[in-house]
């Protein structure tokens, strides 16, 4: 006869590589983590800088897109047979403050790898007509975006949530900006960049005194670097609700902000904690109410997003146009609910093994651990922040938690950013919010 295994509930010790930092020259930090085991490697280049700073909306996201095309030396056929026939891939991602580089590949082309990085951002080939085909490109995604119900919702909710302010704007900004972008104002979002303060992540079989030696004339060119201006303070905007209105539309897409706090904040864990049990997996409150018991919705999720300059909780969630009004109804319910009284002990263990799990499974490979890295100089972590901050959420108790349930969820505090018909919205959304508005979208809206 079979029966099933008890579960382990003791402490999970988590036990990260060491991570080795140096500095160069002109104040950059290396981050490196020796993984023997991979046969991979990846190298981040981190520049401290971004919309959020007072560059032209989408300026920073263009440049950097522009710089993994081609170089001053090669075109674009030239530089992808160049990358690719190596098998190795040089991408940029861009966040409202931050600008990475990223390059990974086998450990035996990390020579290869920085010093393709180095032609990159080194030799920029900021040329007319690649600045042209991306603007064709990127003008149609947000053409594509506009009729997308689940997009428009979150950027309801973001100009709900945070107005005027960059964090209210798309990365990439929008189709007026897009279609305002020259050459020179791509080199001046490069020299931006170039001067902005920078870091450099390395993980893979390497040793640190190889890696040393290796990166240590990357960015010799560059200029000495020094810190970014601090952006406008962000001020969430509360109680607040704004409707993308899609006229006949058979579906309704929610995307509601709470503030939240970042990491350096003593309560992170513990509200990371309480978001996981609201709507972090499938068997947390949002997700067995919405999809398990009432059947509106595939899923139905929460989740803390946090930036440099700010934190939200997020709750998502799509519905049919007809059950729009009770949805909501019942998410304000669970929310209120859940901040009313103690988390049951089983309840709880359960979203604790899932973070955990979610966490381990985020640290195998080389690539995993340089994101973790990322994220811990980007919000300037110590690298025992993640270990330190997995022991505090598994020694939480109930009791520790009902304080954080009190403070942060307050649904008499959040943002809603909804997609649907406006006939079937205005009424619903305006019992929950301080002030509803409508937003017809237009893909040339300067509104953000």
């Amino acid at each position: 006869m079979y029966s099933t295994p008890p579960l382990s509930n003791s402490r999970f010790q988590i036990i990260l590589p060491e991570l080795q930092t140096i500095t160069l020259y002109d104040g950059t930090r290396v981050n490196i983590i020796e993984k023997p085991t991979a046969g991979l490697v990846t190298i981040k280049v981190i520049f401290h800088t971004g919309n959020v700073n007072g560059t032209v909306p989408g300026a920073i996201a263009f440049m950097a897109e522009l710089l993994t095309r081609r170089t001053k030396c090669k075109d674009a056929v030239q530089w992808n047979t160049y990358i690719e026939q190596r098998g190795c891939t040089i991408a940029a991602t861009t966040s409202h403050s931050n600008v990475v580089f990223t390059g990974t590949g086998l450990a035996e082309h990390f020579s290869f790898l920085v010093d393709a990085l180095g032609e990159c951002l080194g030799q920029p080939g900021l040329n007319e007509i690649e600045l042209e085909r991306l603007k064709l490109q990127w003008i149609t995604e947000a053409h594509i975006n506009h009729s997308d119900p689940e997009w428009l919702a979150g950027r309801a909710m973001h100009i709900a949530c945070y107005g005027n302010h960059r964090y209210g704007t798309p990365v990439r900004g929008n189709v007026v900006n897009m279609e305002e972008h020259t050459i020179q104002g791509q080199w001046e979002a490069y020299r931006t960049m170039v001067s902005a303060q920078r870091d450099i992540v390395v993980t893979g079989p390497l040793s640190s005194d190889d890696v040393a030696a290796t990166v240590r004339n990357l960015l010799h060119d560059f200029p000495t670097p020094r810190p970014s201006g601090l952006p406008d303070d962000v001020r969430e905007v509360p109680h607040t609700a704004v409707v993308a209105g899609i006229p006949d539309a058979l579906q309704t897409v929610y995307s509601i902000a709470m503030p939240a706090v970042g990491y350096h904040h003593p309560d992170y864990a513990r509200l990371l904690l309480v978001t996981t049990v609201l709507g972090g997996y499938s068997l947390a409150r949002l997700f067995m109410e919405l999809r398990e018991r009432k059947a509106y919705t595939y899923g139905a999720y929460s989740e803390l997003i946090v930036r440099r300059y700010s934190a939200i909780t997020i709750i998502t969630t799509a519905v049919g146009s007809e059950y729009s009004a009770d949805a909501l109804d019942s998410i304000a319910d669970i929310v209120h609910e859940l901040a009313a009284a103690p988390i049951p002990a089983e309840e709880l263990h359960n979203a604790k093994q899932f973070l955990l799990g979610e966490f381990l499974r985020r640290t195998e490979t080389a690539g995993q651990l340089a994101d973790l890295i990322q994220t811990g100089v980007i919000h300037e972590l110590p690298w025992s922040f993640f270990a330190d901050s997995l022991q505090h959420l598994q020694n939480a108790t109930p009791e520790d938690l009902l304080s954080v349930q009190h403070t942060y969820l307050t649904p008499d505090q959040w943002s809603i950013g909804v997609s649907g018909n406006p006939s079937q919205l205005m009424d619903a959304v305006g019992r929950h919010s301080g002030g509803v508005r409508l937003w017809e979208p237009d893909v040339s809206d300067t509104e953000e």
